[in-house]
C-alpha cells in the first residue's frame, strides 16, 4: 500500500481517501484506526500514566494530540514514534482486509470464481478478482493451462487464509469438485435435484468419470447432462481444455457399475470378491488395452470411481486360469517365501491366482486372510514381486 509511504502531516485526508479507495473500509473505521495507531505512537512515546487522547477533524484532516490537557504538534512525537504509527495503521488495516475478506468469501468456498491474470509470482498466478486477489498454484493448473497476464480465468475456491493479506484465495482448476460446479452450471437438472452427481474423479487435463443417477424416471441422466448434441458436456470440456469425460449412469449393483464405470470397454465377465472389494474383469483379447487405457489410465479412473480394486484379464489369461484346479492354484502361490497350505487357500479363494496377482496386490489387499499382518504381507508381496521379475 501507497499510503505507509506518506507524510503523516498535512497529507491525512489524501491517506484516508487512498485508504477507502484500495480497502474498501468504511471511512469512519478508517479514522478509528489512524487515531488508536497514532495514541498508541504517544504513549509510547510520552508513557502510559500519561493522561492522552486523540481527535482528527474529518474535513480539514488536523490531527489534534492532547496531553495532561496540553495539545502538542504531530512533529512533537518524532520521526520514529510516527513511523510506528505508521506500521500500526499498516498492521490494523490489514487485520481488518482480512477479515472482511473472510467475511466475503468465506460462504463461497466450492464455489467458482472468475477474474484475471494480474501477476505471476514465480511459476504460481494471481488472479484479480475485483477486491481482492487469489492464488492459483502451478500445481492446481491443468497441464494445458498457459496463462498470460490479463487473460480470463475460472477456478474454483479451495481456502480463504485469514492470515494471507496478499492474495489470500486459494484456487483451483484440478480439483474434482471444479468439474462437478461446471457441470452444476451447464445442467440445470442438477441444481433442482433431478440429476444427482454421485462421485467424479479426474486426471486433471486428460480424462475423467462421472456417476449421475436420475431421480425422475423419464429422465436420462447420461443424455441430460451431455445436452442436445453434446452442447452442455462440450462447454465443460472446453474450459477444462479437451479433458475427456465419460459420463456414466451409476447403480447399486455393484456388478453393474463397475461394468459400467470401465465404458468405453465392453466386458465378458465379472467375478466379485467382497472380502476386499475387489473385482475380476474379463474382456476379449482385443479389448484388453481399451478397457486398460492408456498407461492403465481407464482402469485406475474405474477403480476410484467404484471404490473398488479392478484386476482385467484378457479371454484367454481367463481360459487358461479355469484350467487350474485349486490345488494347482495353491502348490504355485506355495512357491513364494512365506506363503504356507493356508495363506494359498484363503488366496486362491479371493481371486488371487497367480503370482502376478500377489506382485500387483498392495499390503492392505491381503490383510483379510486371519493372522496375516502388515510385516508378513509386505515381505509376500515383495518375495512374489522378486520371483515375477526374474527372467525364465
Amino acid at each position: 500500500m501507497n499510503f505507509v509511504e506518506k507524510s503523516m502531516k498535512g497529507e491525512i485526508l489524501a491517506i484516508l481517501d487512498a485508504l477507502e479507495k484500495e480497502t474498501g473500509l468504511n471511512r469512519e473505521i478508517l479514522i478509528e484506526t489512524v487515531k488508536s495507531a497514532v495514541l498508541s505512537a504517544a504513549k509510547k512515546k510520552f508513557g502510559e500514566l500519561k493522561k492522552i487522547s486523540v481527535s482528527i477533524e474529518e474535513k480539514t484532516g488536523e490531527i489534534k494530540i492532547v496531553i495532561d490537557n496540553k495539545e502538542i504538534s504531530l512533529e512533537e512525537l518524532g520521526r520514529i514514534a510516527a513511523q510506528n504509527a505508521r506500521q500500526i495503521i499498516f498492521t490494523e488495516i490489514r487485520q481488518r482486509m482480512s477479515q472482511r475478506i473472510y467475511a466475503t468469501y468465506h460462504s463461497q468456498i466450492g464455489d467458482i470464481l472468475t477474474g484475471r491474470v494480474e501477476t505471476l509470482e514465480g511459476e504460481n498466478f494471481i488472479i484479480d478478482l475485483g477486491n481482492t486477489e487469489g492464488l492459483l498454484p502451478r500445481k492446481e493448473c491443468l497441464p494445458q493451462d498457459n496463462f498470460r497476464i490479463g487473460d480470463s480465468v475460472k477456478a474454483y475456491l479451495l481456502e480463504v487464509r485469514k492470515e494471507r493479506a496478499f492474495a489470500p484465495l486459494l484456487l483451483s482448476r484440478t480439483h474434482p469438485c471444479f468439474l462437478k460446479r461446471l457441470l452444476d452450471i451447464e445442467v440445470p437438472e442438477i441444481k433442482e435435484g433431478i440429476i444427482e452427481i454421485k462421485f467424479v474423479v479426474r486426471e486433471p487435463g486428460n480424462r475423467a468419470k462421472i456417476a449421475v443417477e436420475s431421480h425422475m424416471e423419464d429422465v436420462d441422466s447420461v443424455g441430460t447432462c451431455i445436452g442436445l448434441k453434446g452442447a452442455r458436456i462440450r462447454s465443460v470440456v472446453d474450459e477444462l481444455k479437451g479433458e475427456k469425460i465419460d459420463i456414466i449412469p451409476y447403480d447399486d449393483d455393484i456388478k453393474v457399475f463397475i461394468t459400467r464405470s470401465l465404458a468405453p470397454a465392453e466386458i465378458c465377465d465379472i467375478q466379485i470378491f467382497p472380502e476386499d472389494k475387489r473385482a475380476r474383469i474379463i474382456v476379449d483379447d482385443e479389448k484388453l488395452s481399451l478397457a486398460i487405457g492408456k498407461k492403465g489410465l481407464n482402469v485406475k479412473l474405474a477403480a476410484r470411481l467404484t471404490g473398488w480394486k479392478l484386476d482385467i484379464r484378457s479371454k484367454t489369461q481367463a481360459e487358461e486360469e479355469r484350467k487350474l484346479t485349486p490345488h494347482q492354484i495353491e502348490k504355485r502361490l506355495r512357491e513364494i517365501p512365506g506363503v504356507g497350505k493356508t495363506i494359498a487357500h484363503y488366496l486362491g479363494r479371493s481371486g488371487f491366482i497367480t503370482m502376478e496377482d500377489v506382485a500387483r496386490a498392495k499390503v492392505e489387499d491381503l490383510l483379510f486372510i486371519p493372522g496375516l499382518g502388515k510385516e508378513k504381507a509386505g515381505h509376500i508381496i515383495k518375495a512374489a514381486k522378486e520371483i515375477v521379475g526374474k527372467p525364465h
